[in-house]
């Protein structure tokens, strides 16, 4: 419906009862509670007015945001958790099965240097691989969910920190992880674990 402004002396003369259909109220320090509490007491008692407040609206976003944010970073959680110890025990199979290999390049002058030195390069190769496939299939599904559960209107952004911190200590895992399963599980000499692969 169109909004036609008049005076409030016309308006007494074309209602002879006048209705105030809507009274806003705008506060000089912005989400003041108690600002809130005295404009709501001027109307406490009326059943058939009704409010509404920004307040209420930033409450319920501020609610809504932290719901997402602990069901996010829960699930989060959980799928790096059973990332890594996915990665721990296929790394530890590996090696495992790789035994009659190293034992073979030690055997041609390989030291244990340089051993740990391959293992740490092949996970530095497997972080970097893995992070591409998380950044180009990770974005955008979660742009989707986010369009999805965005019902303030508030825009996107990438935890760009975090995401970089979660990458960092995925570097140092899969940098230490396959140097420290190595050094337990290949401690048998050169000639057994090269007869082993018999």
């Amino acid at each position: 419906m169109p909004d036609l402004i008049v005076s409030e002396q016309y308006a007494e003369k074309l209602l002879k009862n006048p209705l105030t259909e809507l009274v806003n109220v705008e506060y000089e320090e912005a989400f003041s509670a108690e600002t809130e509490e005295k404009a709501l007491a001027v109307f406490e008692g009326k059943k058939r007015i009704s409010h509404d407040s920004k307040l209420n609206l930033y409450n319920d976003m501020k609610n809504a945001e932290f719901s997402v944010k602990v069901l996010g970073n829960s699930l989060g959680f959980i799928i790096a958790m059973l990332a890594a110890l996915n990665y721990l025990n296929m790394t530890a199979v590996s090696l495992l099965s790789r035994a009659r290999e190293f034992a073979g390049l030690e055997s041609i002058g390989m030291t244990v240097k340089q051993t740990r030195k391959m293992l740490r390069a092949e996970g530095v190769g497997y972080v970097a691989i893995s992070i591409v496939f998380a950044l180009a299939a990770g974005l955008p599904a979660s742009y989707a969910v986010f369009c999805g559960v965005n019902v303030h209107r508030i825009s996107f952004a990438v935890p760009w920190l975090n995401n970089l911190i979660l990458f960092a200590v995925f570097l140092l895992l899969c940098m230490a992880a396959p140097v420290l399963i190595y050094q337990k599980t290949q401690k048998r000499s050169i000639v057994e674990r090269l007869r082993s692969g018999e």
